[in-house]
């Protein structure tokens, strides 16, 4: 059987790209128990709101007082989360792998294993900064997974893109403020 998941995206002021990421999970196979988007206190709520008033299915908000950082978002959303394994995604990246069986197989396989990390697929870039995002996560990310593959441990995590056993956050220190 497999692990039963909630997805979690982190955003400060870019309701698009949290929205678009949840929309591409909405053929995701097996479905996600619930998908989170934490507004991490984005100046503009009227925005997020409007931009955020129709969501994908099992989708949610999350909205967070004040901007606290990616860490403490995440933080917070864990404390929300009931199911086993947490999949926590960027707000610029997307899902294209729309089977995700075997992510959930190796949860339900090793009971020992508390991470698993994959390729991710950040969205269209727009600018010189982004295009360099989308080289490092494909090319320098790639490389790196590929190699731990190989190693079969995962030595390094993916901010952009990872999923967690639930219980074993709390063991680790969840997210650490200040790391990225």
């Amino acid at each position: 059987t497999l692990p039963s998941y909630s997805v979690v995206v982190p955003f400060y002021s870019e309701p698009e790209g949290a929205l678009k990421t949840a929309q591409s999970l909405v053929d995701v196979q097996p479905p996600p128990d619930e998908i989170i988007l934490i507004d991490d206190g984005s100046p503009d709520e009227e925005e997020c709101g409007r931009i955020l008033a129709i969501l994908p299915p099992r989708t949610r908000i999350l909205r967070l007082a004040r901007n606290g950082g990616k860490a403490a978002a995440l933080n917070s959303a864990l404390r929300e989360v009931r199911s086993e394994i947490v999949v926590c995604l960027d707000a610029d990246s997307v899902v294209h792998t729309k089977s995700w069986h075997r992510m959930l197989a190796r949860f339900a396989n090793a009971p020992g294993v508390g991470g698993v990390t994959g390729k991710i697929w950040p969205t269209e870039p727009h600018s010189l900064v982004e295009m360099m995002q989308t080289l490092d996560e494909l090319d320098v990310i790639g490389l790196v997974k590929n190699e731990e593959n190989r190693w079969a441990g995962v030595m390094t995590v993916s901010w952009a893109g990872v999923a967690f056993r639930r219980r074993a956050l709390p063991t680790t220190g969840c997210w650490a403020q200040g790391a990225h």
